[in-house]
């Protein structure tokens, strides 16, 4: 199944899952829920998920690290580090490889009338993006048994305004499970890198 449809799922599951979790915060004034991260808290974990990149046709894998800081039982600040990377493998005598390290911060807004350890947010923010691409041939040359290497190799660094959404279950008094969908569009107009992911993780409160 294609990224994009999977994303488009767990955003409708996301969306239907905040509206009725509200709805029924706002019947039951008191019950039994684990509370999100307390104001000064500080949150570390780790990622994995799928990334779909306007260029490349096949969905990637990615992973990374991030931190949060709780500012209140409303607000978030964080940073995160990403990266995916794909290759073609030899083909035709040609190999193509590229890959995306980046470094963000972000915004979240929680949720946090939501009587349940499922804690909904929205998020937004900036990261910068070091983009590699690199290809090389062998050829055959014709007059001998020697063979060549061409390389061509390609470093480029962008920014991108970071959008999406997710959700924080607490499983642990100090340990949460973390799903995300996030859009990144890349700020430079002639970019071809917009990248949509699909990431779960784990958050370890400190």
């Amino acid at each position: 199944m294609k990224i994009s449809n999977v994303i488009k799922i767990a955003s409708a599951a996301l969306t239907s899952c905040v509206l009725t979790n509200v709805a029924l915060s706002q019947e039951i004034s008191t019950s039994r829920y684990t509370p999100s991260a307390a104001a000064g808290q500080t949150t570390i974990g780790a990622r994995i998920g799928m990334v779909s990149v306007n260029t490349i046709d096949s969905n990637l894998g990615s992973y990374g690290a991030f931190g949060d800081y709780t500012l209140d039982d409303r607000i978030v600040v964080g940073g995160s580090v990403d990266y995916w990377g794909m290759s073609t493998g030899n083909v035709a005598e040609d190999r193509i490889s590229v890959n995306d390290l980046s470094i963000g911060g972000n915004g979240k807004f929680i949720f946090a009338n939501v009587q349940s350890a499922f804690k909904p947010y929205l998020m937004a923010g900036l990261a910068g993006h070091r983009l590699s691409s690199s290809q090389s041939r062998i050829d055959d040359d014709s007059s001998s048994i020697n063979r060549y290497r061409e390389r061509n190799n390609s470093v480029s660094t962008e920014a991108s305004l970071d959008t999406g959404g997710g959700a924080i279950y607490t499983v642990q008094k100090n340990m949460d499970l973390t799903g995300q969908v996030l859009y990144r569009r890349m700020l430079a107009s002639s970019s071809s890198y917009n990248q949509l992911g699909l990431t779960a993780g784990f958050g370890y409160r400190m």
